[in-house]
């Protein structure tokens, strides 16, 4: 592991300044790593309504978890090992790209993107900023009419921790793109995320097959604990309404999603 030697890390060509958080998680895998956040939360029913909607965003950047059903999920970015990934993901995170929306530039990001597929107890994926369903292929690299072919020298993982965290759990990784394999240029990417929250079969054919974004944080281990457990019980949520939804074409089909992101 390199050490730091500024306050800013740099991806894909631009070069970012954060603040220092080591003093805050003292388990990051690099200090210069940026650290953000998803405000991750379940549908609710609207008691004027009646109808099943996710809840404002009533928090804040610190640490409060908002509302009741709503969990902050906290990220460690690996820009030490994955620039381009890490500025993909940071970008959505704290919607500081833009698309074109009716001929106009238009702020977008991972705020109000659903958790559209999950393997229930395992994973779950959200992030499409453009369809909410996976099949959208936007990134900062491209504006939805070609993917981005991530190289593939970006795919080393740093099998280490010095957290005493478990290494199998919590990794956050890049969605696959569907009908798009990988190529020897590399494997295509989208702003879609999966959050691995079981351990894979085999850690050397997760390791080769992945693109490694970052991994879930906390303060203590109890916190990363807590973040695993509440997104286990989204992916059920997720499973279920998918379900009912298959069965039943009039029924409302209300996802969990991001109601809040940023960096910490």
């Amino acid at each position: 592991m390199s050490s730091a030697t500024s306050s800013s890390w740099t991806a894909a060509g631009a070069s970012l300044v954060r603040p220092t958080t080591i003093s805050i998680f003292p388990c990051l895998l690099h200090p210069e790593n940026p650290v953000v956040f998803l405000d991750v939360s379940l549908p609710v029913r609207n008691p004027t309504t009646g109808r099943m909607e996710l809840p404002a965003p009533q928090g804040t950047t610190g640490f409060a978890h908002p509302a009741a059903g709503t969990h902050r999920v906290v990220i460690e970015l690996f820009a030490h090992k994955a620039p381009a990934l890490a500025h993909n993901v940071y970008a959505m995170c704290t919607g500081t790209t833009q698309r074109v929306v009716n001929g106009k530039d238009t702020a977008v990001g991972y705020m109000g993107a659903a958790v559209y597929a999950s393997n229930p107890g395992g994973s779950v994926t959200l992030g499409d900023v453009l369809r909410n369903d996976g099949s959208g292929m936007f990134s900062i690299y491209n504006h939805g009419n070609h993917f981005y072919a991530m190289p593939p020298f970006q795919k080393d993982v740093l099998v280490g921790d010095d957290c005493g965290l478990p290494i199998e759990r919590g990794y956050v990784v890049a969605a696959p793109v569907p009908g798009l394999p990988s190529s020897t240029e590399g494997q295509p990417v989208s702003s879609s995320i999966q959050i691995l929250l079981d351990a894979p079969s085999s850690m050397q054919t997760f390791a080769d097959a992945s693109l490694i974004v970052g991994r879930v944080i906390g303060r203590t281990p109890t916190d990363v604990e807590r973040s695993i457990a509440h997104l286990q019980h989204t992916s059920k949520v997720v499973f279920q309404v998918l379900r009912a939804a298959a069965s039943n074409t009039q029924e409302e089909k209300v996802l969990p999603g991001v109601v809040l992101c940023g960096e910490l």
